[in-house]
């Protein structure tokens, strides 16, 4: 498999991985790829902590439409199956409530055995 780029895929990916490595907490892994058991690819993740189990990713305006959404929603049913959480930043959550996504992260990455977090 070709090498993928290692960076964010839109400036609000950015903004989004800045808010959390800023707050305190490690720096995520970005455009990390998701594999089962046999090696196949379920998913590339915008960042993660893959020693907790842990997927951020940000959902910008395009995730809105119908069909967008429903591919999402299977994509990330699929992460979960493998044992990994979820958590969704959009930008309304970065900029009104930064907060409460970085409450989110933490209560993941807690769940996933992280200890000494800045929240």
């Amino acid at each position: 498999m070709a090498d993928l780029p290692r960076g964010a895929e839109s400036p609000w990916e950015t903004r989004t991985r800045l808010l959390v490595v800023r707050a305190g907490f490690d720096k995520p892994d970005t455009q990390f790829l998701l594999v089962d058991d046999r090696g196949r690819l379920v998913a590339q993740v915008d960042m993660a902590w893959p020693e907790y189990r842990v997927v951020l990713e940000y959902d910008g305006d395009l995730h809105r439409e119908r069909d967008r959404y429903a591919r999402d929603v299977r994509r990330r049913n699929s992460i979960r199956r493998l044992g990994w959480d979820v958590v969704v930043a959009t930008k309304e959550l970065v900029v009104r409530h930064p907060d409460e996504l970085l409450e989110r992260v933490a209560s993941a990455l807690l769940a996933g055995g992280a200890t000494d977090l800045p929240i």
